[in-house]
């Protein structure tokens, strides 16, 4: 999860994030009988909380996950926080993913741009997060890359979240570097992207007994950047 987010949870669960390093001018307390914090963007949805919000319908639980852990009534979510409700969420959600699907659609017509069935599908579905599709393209517009697939690791995601990951080949021949100048030209590339566009993880990682180069996000995905 982004530090630059503004994160609500209970007295118990703000002092952990606090104590694992998570900046304590972003997290905003939820204090038996107060308001819910307005100015959060994501909450930790603890069974104090939904005990708390539940019955009062202060806090919209219906809108999206972005990780779930444990199970039953002990289980702890991460929201997506939804001010104006889970329906209006949705709507913009759905415009957001309308513009996904054209930008993905562009990417795709990228001669230097090799991709995957499953990547191939997940652009054109609109799936992919914004940053990503910006990214992969301003990698595109100087050396070949080929998207194996995007994705996330996390239990519990909403079905339409979008996709925070990719991975990418490292042996990619049609680039004409060894991997070791391939996967620094990424680093650099990636490390010099402005604000909001630089990613949490970037490099060398193994998947599926594979080595790839992994590129993710932090949550939660903004929505309206594209306008």
């Amino acid at each position: 999860m982004s530090h630059d987010a503004s994160v609500a949870c209970d007295k118990a669960m703000c002092a952990a994030l606090a104590a694992h390093g998570f900046p304590s001018r972003r997290l905003a307390l939820i204090k038996p009988g107060a308001p819910y914090p307005s100015r959060a963007q994501v909450v930790v949805e603890t069974p104090i909380v939904r005990y708390q919000f539940g019955a009062r319908g202060s806090v919209d639980l219906a809108s999206p996950v972005l990780v779930r852990f444990g199970h039953g009534d002990a289980a702890i979510s991460v929201r997506v926080v939804a001010p104006q409700g889970a329906a209006a969420y949705q709507q913009e959600l759905k415009a957001d993913v309308r513009q996904r699907r054209g930008e993905g659609a562009g990417l795709l017509t990228n001669s230097h741009v090799s991709v995957s069935a499953a990547a191939r599908r997940a652009l054109l579905a609109g799936r992919a997060d914004v940053r990503l599709i910006v990214v992969l393209t301003a990698i595109a517009s100087v050396h070949p890359i080929d998207i194996l697939r995007f994705g996330t690791d996390f239990p519990g995601t909403s079905p339409g979240v979008p996709l925070r990951m990719a991975e990418l080949a490292l042996d990619d021949r049609a680039a004409h570097m060894s991997e070791a100048d391939y996967v620094r030209f990424l680093l650099t590339l990636l490390d010099a992207e402005p604000d909001g566009y630089r990613p949490l993880i970037a490099g060398p990682a193994r998947a599926a007994g594979s080595r790839v180069f992994q590129i993710t996000f932090a949550a939660p995905s903004p929505l309206k950047l594209l306008g």
